[in-house]
């Protein structure tokens, strides 16, 4: 089991070095900050709110009602249970002091596992997924 994991850990830097060195570039170091700034994604969210309560009907007003405490529920799971029980270091902060990190945003200091971006953006793909099947 050693093996393994000393494995994926060396996949894993050699993953962190390559994106942030090698695919660093002006243009995604602008874009990549506005990408994954949660702000900025709150005008989409309010237009998708927005339509689903004017265009969605009954089932759109549901769907509203209930999206908004799963992802409360799905935010809480991830940040609250699941970052405290792996607490895994965010890889700018293990690798900071190599002083080979092109950070674009300031360092957090909260785990970096699971991600409650992933976690939140799945828990709304599954639900919007049950609610609206392809038809």
């Amino acid at each position: 089991m050693p093996h393994i994991l000393d494995f994926m850990q060396r996949i894993d830097t050699s993953l962190f070095f390559f994106i942030n060195d090698d695919l660093a570039n002006p243009f995604l170091d602008w874009l990549m900050p506005m990408i994954t700034t949660q702000q900025n994604w709150y005008p989409f969210f309010l237009i998708i709110i927005g339509m689903l309560l004017w265009k969605g009907g009954r089932q759109g007003r549901i769907v509203v009602l209930l999206l908004i405490p799963l992802i409360v529920l799905s935010d809480q799971i991830s940040s609250s249970i699941l970052k405290p029980l792996f607490d895994r270091v965010r890889p700018c902060q293990a690798f900071e002091a190599l002083g080979r990190v092109n950070m674009l945003i300031g360092l957090k200091t909260s785990p970096s596992f699971p991600s409650s971006h992933a976690a939140n953006s799945f828990a709304a793909a599954a639900f919007f997924a049950h609610f609206y099947p392809r038809r």
